[in-house]
């Protein structure tokens, strides 16, 4: 997975400013940022959703702007506001987008069981009766049914319990252990420290990229929100 100095304007508002990243076979990489940083942006952008974009980016090879249809078939991908069908039933929506990619829903018994195992004696209400907690477990469980070579996850631990966060980064690792490279933007900073690497976004700007022992090391500070905050301070010029 790769973009390549990428910018993106609304109008007059940059919200991506020359950002290059890169995330390797069975890599998990934590983005983070504010909200406004670009982060949300910059998912869209990877998985094809904006074209309005400068620069490049591909995924599993695949150009995202000229082979928008194979980089879909190919992300598992969770987006900030949640995409799930409110009037359909738990079971429903995940055997929806099951045969979307020609997969069996039974399947997820295997790829997220912990995940499934809350969910499952639920299948049969309506999503729209769900705690925003519960529709995340979905949308993560919807995301991996067809075995995705990448995953982009927009802040997917959102509004879950400790437990249901540790079993969900317990899938990603287990995708990682198969070369699936994860993106995953993310406001606790636990769920960063356990990443292979950290992007920092602010206003649009990539300020760090690295691991978070280096950006520790490099920083001189004893946490990673000492150090983003001395990121931040440090580098007026780049705002």
């Amino acid at each position: 997975m790769e973009a390549r100095h990428i910018s993106r304007h609304f109008g007059s508002v940059e919200a991506l400013h020359d950002v290059s990243l890169h995330v390797g076979d069975g890599e998990i990489v934590a983005l983070l940022g504010a909200n406004g940083a670009g982060k949300s942006t910059m998912f869209d952008i990877l998985a094809t959703l904006d074209p309005g974009f400068e620069g490049t980016a591909s995924i599993a090879g695949f150009n995202v702007r000229t082979h928008p249809a194979e980089v879909r078939e190919r992300i598992g991908y969770v987006p900030g506001r949640i995409s799930l069908y409110e009037d359909l039933s738990v079971a429903e929506n995940l055997a929806f987008f099951a045969r979307a990619y020609g997969c069996d829903p039974q399947r997820i018994t295997m790829l997220s069981p912990r995940l499934w195992a809350g969910l499952a004696p639920l299948a049969d209400r309506r999503v729209r009766t769900l705690s925003g907690g519960m529709k995340q477990k979905l949308a993560f469980c919807c995301a991996v049914i067809h075995e995705p070579r990448a995953l982009l996850l927009d802040e997917p631990t959102v509004g879950i319990d400790p437990a249901a966060r540790r079993d969900l980064w317990d899938a990603v690792a287990g995708l990682a252990r198969q070369d699936v490279p994860a993106l995953i933007s993310t406001h606790y900073l636990d769920e960063a420290e356990a990443a292979d690497r950290v992007l920092f976004l602010h206003r649009g700007r990539l300020l760090a990229d690295m691991q978070p022992a280096e950006l520790l090391r490099q920083t001189g500070r004893s946490s990673l929100e000492e150090a983003l905050t001395f990121l931040m301070e440090s580098q007026p010029d780049r705002l």
